[in-house]
């Protein structure tokens, strides 16, 4: 029988192929833990995305209540308040589940969560001064008056 023997050329590929195969499943192995990184960022960019999304929505809301604040000043009539009445319920309502969803998306990030606060209190205060608006604190036929709440409103913006 014959004993199965290595010579010098054989052993070199084998050898070569050992460290070829363990150089491709490292690199296998670097490319997969990078690209589990990069899902895990794209994830965290969508979410901020989304948040950033429902801010402007916010933001554009309080604009579109601040305009229509203005209107009922300058206009003045009844209809013209029961008309922006109904359109201000209907932002502030959206506003408030806009603040619901943003705040459960930023569950984990208490920070963020705190400024998220702050700013509902300015949505507070804004809604306030929208209100004595329409419960006649505001005197339209006052100029300085009507000033004042403008100058209010628009620092509140």
């Amino acid at each position: 029988m014959k004993s199965f023997s290595f010579d010098k050329s054989t052993f070199l590929l084998t050898v070569i192929f050992v460290v070829a195969a363990s150089l491709i499943f490292f690199l296998m192995a670097i490319t997969y833990k990078h690209l589990e990184n990069q899902t895990v960022s794209y994830g965290k960019i969508t979410d901020s995305y989304e948040v950033s999304l429902k801010l402007e929505t916010l933001y554009s809301n309080l604009k579109d209540i601040e305009t229509e604040r203005r209107n009922y000043i300058l206009r003045g009539t009844e209809d013209s308040r029961n008309e922006s009445r109904r359109l201000i319920d209907d932002k502030i309502t959206e506003n408030s589940e806009l603040i619901n969803k943003i705040k459960q998306s930023l569950q984990n990030d208490a920070e963020k969560i705190e400024d998220l606060d702050a700013l509902k209190l300015m949505i507070l205060y804004k809604y306030d001064i929208v209100k004595q608006t329409y419960n006649g604190t505001v005197n339209r036929e006052d100029e300085n008056s009507i000033k004042e709440t403008l100058l209010v409103g628009k620092n509140v913006m």
